[in-house]
């Protein structure tokens, strides 16, 4: 029989015998910053002929459309949220001081008034220092090109510090210390006039599917944004690199989540704290609210970190001395030789030391304003079920005490395979169109909030012409009933279920498109909302829930949610809803694989630790 110890190590010598690790291994290099001048749509260096994930045109004058430069449609909204489907977001002012303003721009942009530019460079957001743009839906492994499109607003001035985080873990790894928009021929950017219009450029590798851009005033004028693109270029560094779900930042819940102070940590146990202290362990560190001289906590609810110590209050006095905090992260699904970590802390007072799996790694750190960063690069014994970071710091006296963590691990997820059960709304088990066509049940969909009265059972309807995006060979319309020209108002809920069983939850995404008539609310995963919002009825919305969603072993259930603004038709569409996941090995193969790694091991004479 293997034992849970003997599955550990099996897994281990398969990976060794496989991975590709010289590719995995391969540094994430910095970014590269440079500059372009903008004269017109024809250097703009915009073009159909490029892959845009994020095509973003900031502002609301309605006298200047939303830009379309070469054939690039830009995407426009309210400040706060620009969805550019189907394959990410971005989001100005999460985590800014201050929340952006939208405006209308003047005359100033120095190029052509019938120009694509010209539309692009009007309008902006602004507001005072610090904006937070996080741009999301990235691959990692993936290289970009992100342009920030710049003007002059007038004479006056508005240097700014831009920085560029590229793993969300400390601060940013590239930075632009000063920079004026407004006096564009100072270095940077270095153009012919002051007034040139131009674009910031900054290439770079994904390191996590989020980059996060910060704009900190240092003079009197305020930041201005009037657009971004974010080209996709070159090839992805490994085939399926993906961050490891199960390590977390602290003071945050199973999503990311920051927590409310006093609750206590999932992922971070104490395990050591000074003999006089009254505090039990092990134990839950406890998530604390600010002390006013340190790093500030990301907002409860937000996605980020928060400082955790014995106590609840960062003002409350723990004993002097040392404490161990302890958190695990486990590899099941993915490939541990080609593993590393980035991580950074923050400290009152100090870390003395950091153990990974065990083994110093020879990093401190003293500071509560700032993080210090490090990386457990590949190849650093990286083990298949349980890895162990311990973080041991002191306080100096007694008085305010606590540890603040931000981590990221990245690995190669394991061959994948579909996940079964998946279906596109309107189908049969093949996939194919329900051969009753209009009035057909649905055996995939059931309404469970279903204000007309109806009942649970899903109908096929035909697509309203001119109105809904027609009905097609791989998935139709459905609703509460076969006609619903005069459906109740409210809120609609659609369920389907699929099984896990047999796969490691923690390996699972889907994708797909939907539409909804009228708006479409939220898409729940196990009873968590993963996705909000969609166009409407004119359009199918795309959508992904990513690895690290709230999937569970069996049966999970997804919840499409609509509303229907008045009596009249409503219905809901779900097409391309795919998913994958990484199967855990049935015993047999698991020992074949494991007899086929023992000889190439010996092979080479080679011995490997067990993890």
């Amino acid at each position: 029989m293997l034992t849970h110890r003997s599955l550990s190590a099996v897994f281990a010598m398969f990976a060794a015998a496989v991975a590709v690790v010289a590719l995995a291994a391969a540094p994430l290099a910095a970014g590269t910053i440079t500059y372009f001048a903008i004269h017109d749509d024809s250097d703009s260096g915009l073009s159909s002929a490029k892959t845009y994930t994020h095509a973003l045109d900031f502002g609301n004058n309605t006298t200047a459309p939303v830009a379309t430069v070469n054939g690039v449609v830009f995407d426009n909204g309210s400040p706060g949220a620009f969805p550019f489907p189907p394959t990410g977001s971005a989001t100005v002012g999460t985590g800014s001081t201050n929340q952006p303003n939208t405006h209308y721009g003047n005359t100033n942009a120095n190029v052509p008034t019938e120009s694509g530019v010209y539309d692009l460079l009007t309008d902006f957001v602004y507001n005072a220092s610090n904006t937070v743009v996080k741009v999301s839906g990235l691959t990692v492994g993936q290289t970009y090109d992100l342009r920030l499109y710049q003007r002059q607003w007038d004479a006056g001035g508005r240097p700014q510090r831009y920085g560029f985080d590229t793993n969300g873990v400390g601060g940013p790894e590239d930075v632009i210390p000063t920079l004026d928009p407004d006096h564009a021929a100072t270095s940077p950017p270095g153009m012919d006039a002051d007034n040139r219009a131009h674009a910031i450029s900054y290439t770079y590798t994904a390191q996590s599917p989020t980059l996060t851009i910060t704009a900190d005033q240092l003079g009197g004028g305020t930041y201005h944004l009037y657009g971004l693109t974010n080209e996709v270029t070159g090839t992805v560094v490994s085939n399926d690199i993906r961050p490891v779900p199960s390590l977390h930042n602290s003071g945050v819940d199973a999503l990311g989540k920051v927590l409310s102070p006093g609750s206590d940590d999932p992922h971070y146990t104490i395990t050591s704290v000074p003999a006089s202290s009254t505090f039990v362990v092990p134990a839950s560190a406890v998530v604390q609210a600010n002390n006013g001289a340190w790093l500030v906590n990301d907002p409860v609810g937000s996605g980020g970190s928060s400082w955790t110590s014995t106590v609840s209050s960062g003002s409350a006095a723990i004993d002097a001395g040392t404490y161990v905090t302890r958190t695990t992260f486990d590899l099941s699904g993915f490939v541990p030789e080609t593993a590393r970590v980035y991580a950074a802390f923050a400290a009152d007072d100090t870390v003395q030391d950091v153990l990974f799996n065990g083994t110093s790694l020879g990093v401190s750190g003293a500071g509560f304003s700032g993080y210090t960063e490090f990386e457990i690069p590949v190849g650093s014994g990286f083990r298949t079920i349980t890895n162990t970071l311990e973080f041991v710091w002191a306080n100096g006296a007694d008085g305010p005490g606590g540890l603040r963590v931000e981590a990221l691990a990245l690995a190669e997820r394991r061959k994948t395979t579909a996940i079964p059960g998946l279906f596109n709304t309107g189908v049969d088990d093949n996939g194919d169109p329900l051969p009753g066509g209009v009035g057909s049940i649905d055996p995939h969909y059931t309404i469970t909030e279903n204000p007309n009265g109806t009942g649970p059972d899903a109908r096929v309807e035909d697509a309203i012409p001119g109105a809904w995006v027609p009905n097609s060979s791989t998935s139709q319309w459905i609703g509460p009933d076969f006609d619903t020209a005069a459906s109740a108002g409210g809120d609609y809920s659609y369920e389907t279920t699929f099984d896990l069983t047999g796969f490691y939850p923690a390996t699972a995404e889907i994708s797909g498109v939907w539409a909804t008539d009228n708006a479409g609310l939220d898409i729940l995963l196990n009873g968590v909302v993963v996705h909000s919002g969609n166009g409407g009825y004119g359009l199918l919305t795309g959508f992904t829930i990513p690895i690290g969603s709230p999937f569970v072993e069996g049966i999970n259930t997804l919840t499409f949610r609509l509303n229907n603004a008045g009596v009249g038709y409503t219905g809901l569409r779900v097409e391309d809803l795919v998913g994958t996941a990484v199967r855990i090995p049935e015993p047999s193969s698991i020992l074949l694989l494991g007899l086929a790694g023992v000889g190439l091991l010996l092979a080479g004479r080679r011995r490997r630790p067990r993890g």
